[in-house]
């Protein structure tokens, strides 16, 4: 047989023990494939007598625990045993396969066709093709080519020119794409379109491999899980399509820095930073005379006057361990929507996250070392508290700053995995978010491989990781068309993620929400008071006002200034209609199914939700317990995690929430003086937004949803979900109901007072 026809044959054969595999592999519990995951304990915590208010939480916990031991106790043993008793032979299988895909023999279109099979079958035969390279380190493979190095080229190439055809010229990189194919491959990208295999692929003993390996962002992955059937088109532009394990800059100096071409994009674009929007270098590039591949700030993906078809990296700020590879197709393509992909768990950037990630000492040790430059081994950005700091406890899930855990640790890789795809097929299935979701899909979850060439690159993490305190570091990768690096975060430095100036914000909101896909009664109300405002400035334009004029204390160069400046407080207007929209959506699909986010800071607050919500690992029913309330402590924003999004959506939309910072918007209360954004937005357009912001549509409605989702709403619901005892609730489907009920009635009851609110919460309002 041909092809990839004996490995699915031998898959067939071995069908009982692929299952077992797939299952251990998707087990919310964690799965490594050569280490038992460790018996559950229940957490020192939940041993003490609670408080009052904690009861629900510390009953829960304890029944969670039972469950899991007994699920432990009983059900795993049999299925790791049958695992192990076929590991043997999956381990000669894919002994088979890397030597047919690293054979020289093997033509460049059959490694291809390989690999793609093997996507189709989720990584079953690279897998055993990387473990068997695990197992057998130093074993001599002939004149095999570099298994690492075959699936780097077959990535890039399907890339930069995938119609490329012998004798065909070969293509002219920018400096940018030159740049950005050598961070992320490690050698010279004209190889890419050698003819002779020997400098396409080199030999697995090549002692050029060493340099190329320390210079290289991608290296040798096991993909966990894989689902490439919500994202059809353009799923192959990430490395995680190839089995690779993406890694962010090793140093502050590791960045990909070139020079743009004049004239050219990159160009247009460094100038519209530096000279149209007056950016400070330090807030877009890291280094003052040129630019660099790895970006700061996102590019507007569907403007052609920036962008060129191909890949784009960045990390903007406060993001600990996410980077953005974003697709832009050529022109004609079949998807002619630029792809974001965000890789969760790439390494941390010190020059990036927030500052009170930087407050632990770890990450301050760390920090130091990345700005001192390159090390000899070139080692990974992953970090982690050294045994017995203290850290360990304090540090949250920031323990694990540069990468989520596969098993035993904060962050359970799986479970993030398999909620980001549960909620995106309930969103698909929801007539308000069909044609506009914002929930992103997972593709794939890769783990670090353990060669010994890896190991020596991560010291800080091999106590930890050969202690089973967690796993080796993996990835979730997750793709939309309408991702973001953006979030509503603006809380004076701490985690701000927002993108240094606000017409960059506002760009990158509207290339994530539709605006015209609001009610007709909502862009109406709006532009009619846009309209007003205009033509109330103009006409006093030179009045006196406090003791100055209109024009003095607007700031207005001249009076046609007052129609642009209208416009784009219009235009924010509307995507602050739109967010709130799509927020609450959202949330309904999670209410929807008797599902709420997160159990501590949820996935509606500011700092997890963008164009959707994101953070997805505590994901679940909405009867969980609350971890708002500390252990010993007082309910916080209430006992469910329902109370949490809730809470969390008040803080967001409500007035003086998040999304009105982002978007420069003056709230009620906000004085009327260029200060009140602290001086970050210099074009922000102060004057005309107070008068918007203290009696206009928008206000009206923001005050609505703080009726929504206020402390009174949540104590109504709670009184009715409750059976008596107060650790006791009814089932999530009856909270849920109770919930959807009181929220239309408050819609329904604000119509007077609010007549958008209704057509802008259709499902709430009929």
């Amino acid at each position: 047989m041909g092809g990839y026809k004996k490995y699915s044959a031998w898959a067939t054969e071995n069908k009982e023990w692929v299952a077992v595999l797939d299952g251990l592999k998707e087990s919310p519990y964690g799965f490594s494939f050569t280490e038992k995951v460790q018996e559950p304990q229940l957490h020192q915590a939940y041993t003490k007598a609670p408080a009052p208010a904690a009861r629900y939480l510390f009953e829960t916990r304890h029944k969670e625990f039972a469950e899991d031991r007994a699920w432990y106790r009983d059900a795993y043993p049999e299925k790791w045993g049958a695992y192990q008793k076929g590991f043997a032979a999956y381990l000669d299988i894919g002994r088979t396969f890397l030597a047919e895909v690293t054979s020289p023999g093997t033509a460049l279109a059959d490694k291809h066709g390989l690999l793609a099979a093997d996507r189709g079958n989720r990584f079953l035969l690279h897998n055993a093709a990387v473990l068997w390279l695990e197992h057998h380190q130093g074993a001599d493979l002939g004149d095999s080519q570099d298994y690492e190095e075959v699936l780097k080229v077959l990535w890039l190439r399907s890339l930069v020119n995938p119609r490329q055809a012998p004798g065909d010229p070969l293509p002219a990189f920018t400096a940018r794409e030159s740049a950005l194919y050598t961070h992320l491959l490690g050698r010279d990208p004209g190889i890419l379109f050698a003819r002779d295999h020997g400098d396409l692929f080199p030999a697995w003993n090549d002692g050029r491999l060493p340099g190329v390996r320390r210079a290289a962002h991608v290296t040798l992955g096991k993909v966990l899980l894989w689902d490439g059937r919500a994202v059809p088109d353009g799923v192959q532009a990430h490395p995680g399509s190839w089995g690779l394990f993406l890694v962010s800059p090793l140093h502050n100096g590791d960045r990909g820095f070139y020079t743009p071409e004049p004239g050219g994009r990159d160009d247009a674009w460094v100038r519209h930073l530096s000279c149209g929007l007056g950016m400070a270098d330090g807030l877009f590039r890291h280094r003052p005379d040129g630019f660099q591949a790895y970006e700061v700030v996102p590019r507007p993906y569907g403007d052609r006057t920036y962008v060129s078809p191909g890949i784009y990296l960045h990390r903007s700020k406060a993001h600990g361990r996410d980077d953005f590879l974003t697709l832009v197709p050529a022109p004609g393509e079949p998807a002619d929507t630029p792809l974001v992909f965000c890789t969760k768990g790439v390494g941390c950037d010190p020059a990036l996250i927030g500052a009170s990630i930087k407050e632990h000492l770890f990450v301050g040790a760390f920090q130091k070392r990345f700005t001192a430059g390159p090390t000899t081994e070139g080692l990974f950005p992953f970090t982690y508290p050294p045994q017995g700091d203290s850290d360990n406890e304090n540090a949250g899930s920031w323990r694990n700053i540069g990468f989520g855990s596969a098993y035993e640790g904060d962050e359970a890789a799986a479970t993030d995995f398999a909620n980001f795809n549960t909620l995106h097929g309930w969103a698909r299935e929801s007539a308000w978010l069909r044609e506009d979701n914002g929930f992103v899909a997972a593709l794939a979850c890769v783990e670090i491989s353990s060669l010994e060439r890896n190991r020596v690159r991560m010291p800080d993490l091999l106590w930890a990781v050969d202690g089973r305190a967690v796993g080796y570091p993996a990835q979730v990768v997750t793709a939309s068309p309408v991702e973001t690096s953006l979030r509503f975060s603006k809380d004076g430095g701490k985690q701000d993620y927002d993108l240094g100036h606000l017409r960059l914000d506002v760009a990158e909101l509207s290339r994530c929400y539709r605006t015209d896909s609001l009610p007709a009664s909502v862009r109406d109300a709006v532009r009619k008071e846009a309209a007003a405002l205009a033509a109330h400035i103009v006409e006093r334009y030179d009045s006196p006002y406090a003791g100055t004029t209109v024009r003095e204390i607007g700031r207005y160069g001249s009076v046609r200034e007052v129609a642009a400046r209208v416009a784009f407080l219009e235009e924010r207007t509307l995507l602050a209609f739109a967010v709130i929209r799509r927020a609450f959506a959202s949330w309904k699909v999670f209410l929807d199914h008797g599902w709420a986010s997160d159990s501590y800071t949820g996935s509606f607050s500011g700092r997890n939700f963008n164009s959707g919500p994101r953070d997805s690992n505590e994901w679940g029913p909405l009867d969980r317990p609350s971890e708002r309330q500390e252990h010993t402590g007082p309910a916080g924003d209430g006992p469910l995690c329902l109370d949490v999004d809730i809470s969390n959506l008040a803080q967001l939309l409500c007035p003086k929430g998040d999304l009105y910072k982002v978007l420069g918007l003056l709230n009620e209360g906000a004085e009327l003086s260029p200060e009140t954004s602290e001086g970050f937005y210099e074009d922000a357009s102060f004057y005309e937004a107070a008068y918007m912001a203290t009696d206009g549509v928008l206000s009206r409605t923001a005050r609505s949803v703080a009726g929504l989702c206020g402390s009174a709403m949540r104590e109504k619901i709670r009184k009715e979900s409750l059976v008596g005892d107060p650790a006791a609730f009814l089932p999530a489907e009856r909270v849920a109901g109770i919930t959807a009920e009181h929220f239309a009635k408050g819609v329904k009851d604000r119509k007077g007072q609010d007549p958008l609110l209704a057509d802008l919460l259709p499902w709430w309002g009929a």
